[in-house]
């Protein structure tokens, strides 16, 4: 099992980046919408988290982290096909191929005050180590 966390500006532009990335072991796209519902492709898993709410030590109000925020997890013969030849050590992006097979943007390195060290793509999408993340919203069991 692979993790990685995604952000997007909202939910439009995750779906819309979904039917854009394809997985290389289906050759269809991460995920699609029918009937509203989200299908990740096969040797996928996705959480929608959605919006995130900062935690409150009871004397602030809590406020919302901009973006939909995303859980992804790559497992089966696409988690083989990721970590083919790459070594076991560092961090997600040298340990797998994800942006490799993601070729087809243009991926470049978050800079941003504030924000965790990652890639972001053309669509506004921004992918994570989640090692980067002190505090996961939620985490895979």
């Amino acid at each position: 099992m692979i993790q990685y966390l995604l952000w997007a500006p909202d939910r439009a532009a995750f779906l819309d980046a979904m039917a854009v990335y394809l997985n290389p072991v289906t050759g269809t796209p991460l995920a699609t919408v029918e009937g509203g519902e989200l299908i990740p492709s096969d040797c996928v898993r996705i959480d929608e988290i959605g919006p995130i709410y900062t935690a409150t030590d009871g004397e602030e109000e809590p406020h919302v982290i901009a973006g939909w925020h995303v859980n992804l997890v790559a497992i089966g013969a696409l988690a083989n096909l990721l970590v083919a030849g790459r070594p076991a050590e560092g961090d997600v992006f040298a340990r797998t191929r994800i942006l490799d097979l993601l070729s087809n943007m243009e991926w470049v390195p978050i800079s941003e005050i504030g924000v965790p060290q990652g890639w972001e793509g053309p669509s506004g999408v921004r992918i994570f180590d989640p090692a980067v993340v002190a505090t996961p919203a939620r985490v895979w069991a």
